[in-house]
């Protein structure tokens, strides 16, 4: 019978002391457990090592693509910015050539102003237009107005009836005149000749004939309108 293996003959280390008596068999799979266990160590720890690296690239990666967009985003803000301020800077600034022509238009528009219209109307005009939808209006030239009834009378007023008659066309032209130096009226068979300043304003000057009018005996009124005082 052969003499049983060496401890230097085996396939794992010298038995250390004290375990000579364990039996080869059991000492060398306790060998190969302990190394398979010792390179799973290490397959671990060497995987492991290689997930930390790749955390750390991609933390690495992030973090600088973070600060890229960061900074595109801030050079974006300061752009629409700019944008944002540029209007308010052209709105504050005025062209002298605005302010010249603004100044040109108004003395254009006052010096016409002073100018007079010639297509004015004349009082007499004004006069007739308000009064021709109830009378029937004559108009001499630009200072005299006829102005008569529709209907007039035929009948012939006594000297007592005219002086009546006179009497309230003077105190109509007294309320309508206030007076004036320039105003003037007589009254014979039926028509009255009224003196009046041209200056009167035109609805003035109309009510003024419509109430002459409305006396009982008066057919026609014929107003003369005066640019100078009666003397």
């Amino acid at each position: 019978m052969a003499p049983p293996p060496r401890a230097a003959d085996l396939p794992f280390p010298r038995v250390a002391y004290g375990l000579e008596k364990i039996p080869p068999l059991i000492r060398m799979i306790a060998y190969r457990f302990q190394r398979s266990l010792l390179s799973a160590y290490l397959r671990q720890r060497r995987d492991g090592l290689f997930a930390v690296l790749i955390l750390i690239s991609i933390g690495f990666l992030s973090a600088c693509q973070s600060r890229s967009v960061a900074k595109n985003e801030s050079a974006y803000a300061a752009k629409a910015a700019l944008l944002v301020k540029a209007p308010e800077r052209s709105t504050v600034t005025t062209k002298p050539e605005s302010i010249v022509l603004s100044t040109q238009h108004d003395k254009i528009h006052f010096d016409s102003a002073l100018i007079p219209n010639p297509k004015a109307e004349s009082i007499t005009t004004q006069v007739g237009s308000r009064l021709r939808s109830s009378f029937d209006v004559k108009i001499e030239g630009t200072d005299t107005l006829w102005v008569r009834k529709a209907s007039t009378s035929t009948a012939i007023s006594s000297l007592f009836e005219e002086a009546i008659i006179l009497g309230k066309l003077r105190a109509f032209l007294k309320s309508a005149t206030a007076t004036a130096p320039d105003t003037s009226v007589s009254f014979h068979n039926g028509q009255a000749t009224v003196t009046l300043p041209s200056t009167i304003n035109s609805g003035t000057a109309s009510v003024l004939i419509a109430k002459m009018l409305s006396l009982e005996g008066m057919n026609v009124v014929r107003a003369v309108f005066s640019k100078e005082p009666i003397s």
